[in-house]
Formats: C-alpha cells, structure tokens, sequence
C-alpha cells in the first residue's frame, strides 16, 4: 500500500509545529547557578526566551542575577526583588507586620504568583504551603510581594556578565577583650521566620506572649527546626535591650511543645 505524499507532509508538519509550540520552560536546560552582572543600561527581563515575550521589569546596569538555565541565547534567571509578582489574597494568612512589612503565610501547596493582579495573567512561579511571603502593596483582592525563590524571567545573554570572583576582604584582627560578665537574657515565645530581611544574620524571630518581638541570631537550621513552635531562648543581647525589636544572640534553644 502506497502512503500518500500530502500525508506525509501533514504528518512532519504536524510534528514540527509541536516542537515549536513547546514552552522555553520545558526546552531550557539546566546549568550550574552562576552569578551574573547586567552589562547595560534599562534590559528587559521577559516572561518566556523571546523577544516578543511579556516584559516582567526593567533591569538596571550592574544590577546582579543569579542565572539558573539557559535556552539557546537567553538565560533563565532567578526574579530580582524589584520584579513586580502578585498573590491572591483569599490563598495567604497574615501573620504579622514588622520592619520589613508585613508576612503573610502561603495557605496551599503549589499557589500560583502572578505577573499582574488577575487570573489571565502569566504565571511567575508557584509557592509552596507554609511559606512565608513578603507583602510590598495590596489591591482589592490580590497582595503584590517581594518575588519567591521560585520564580522566573529571562534575559538576553549579550546583556549579562559573570560576576567577578569576590575576594574575601582581609581586616586586621583586634586585639580580644573579654566582655564583662552579664546576666543571661531568658524569653519564651513561638519561633517563626523573620521574612524578607537586609542581609545579615537574623533569620528569625521569637514573639512573647504579650506580642514582644525579639530577633534572633543563632544556628539558623535550629531555629528553621523550630519554626512556628513554642520554645525557650537563652542568650544575650546584641546592641541595647531598649529597641522596638532588640536582637538577641541564640546560646541556648529549648523547645517547649
């Protein structure tokens, strides 16, 4: 039996057309996370590898990127904290205000972060239950955040650089003076995770029974152990005892539920 000549070329046609409609996410391959430096002024970071691709935001010169894919000559980035990312706001439950802003908790698994405040937008990344986001605004029905490490643009790779190798910065080593001795601070309170934060290392936070907040610096796979816990903290304080949320160094933690 003879195969038709217009069948075939339907077939390979259909096959090509297939190829082509399958997603930058599916097809961009994975490399080893890199830091990379944007080489020009006012870049688009766009929603999917192409040029006629949704723009997500505008990246500044010099600004850094953490580059976790590639697909072909664009490179699957991790969003920039300026990226604009939106969540519904009957999916999260806030949980407090603090220097920050305010937190709020993901309610399901796999929630969907959105370019705009609407269904029909494209979807950024999706977060996972129990985690903890940073709030920057809010609309009517959708709260727009700080970018989840799981969500994702794509830059042009003309416009991005690796990072330079950061030498570690040599200081001279002073002279050690042993502090007084001082009374041990003793708080209780549930342990939960600070948020978006500057860079540093408090990572959380205890909250007291009477909604004192303290921040904590300490072992942070001790305290992420103990996240949303009851538990006894043992330390000092690190700077005065009188600020609005006084850091306290963890020397002894103690669950207490």
């Amino acid at each position: 039996m003879r195969i038709k000549p217009c069948f075939i070329f339907l077939s390979v046609w259909l096959f090509i057309t297939g190829i082509l409609l399958i997603p930058a996410s599916v097809l961009a391959e994975e490399l080893p996370p890199f830091t990379g430096l944007v080489n020009e002024e006012d870049i688009n970071i766009r929603f999917d590898s192409t040029v006629g691709a949704s723009i997500i935001c505008v990246a500044a010169k010099g600004l850094k990127l953490e580059v976790v894919g590639e697909n072909y000559d664009w490179y699957k980035i991790r969003l920039p904290k300026q990226a604009p990312a939106y969540v519904s706001k009957e999916l999260v439950e806030c949980v407090d205000s603090g220097a920050a802003g305010k937190s709020c908790k993901i309610l399901k698994d796999r929630v969907n972060i959105r370019l705009e405040p609407n269904l029909s937008s494209h979807i950024l990344g999706r977060a996972d239950q129990n985690e903890i986001v940073t709030i920057v605004s809010e609309t009517q029905d959708w709260y727009k955040i700080i970018p989840i490490a799981n969500s994702y643009g794509w830059i042009h790779k003309k416009f991005v650089s690796k990072a330079p190798a950061e030498e570690p910065v040599k200081v001279a080593e002073k002279p050690k003076v042993e502090p007084p001795a001082e009374e041990p601070v003793v708080i209780e309170g549930v342990i939960q995770p600070h948020g978006f934060i500057f860079t540093g290392a408090v990572s959380h936070k205890l909250i007291t029974k009477d909604k004192k907040i303290f921040l904590l610096k300490g072992d942070k796979t001790a305290l992420k152990a103990l996240n949303h816990r009851k538990a006894k903290v043992t330390g000092s304080f690190l700077g005065r005892a009188d600020q609005k949320y006084p850091t306290v160094e963890v020397k002894i933690l103690e669950a207490l539920d």
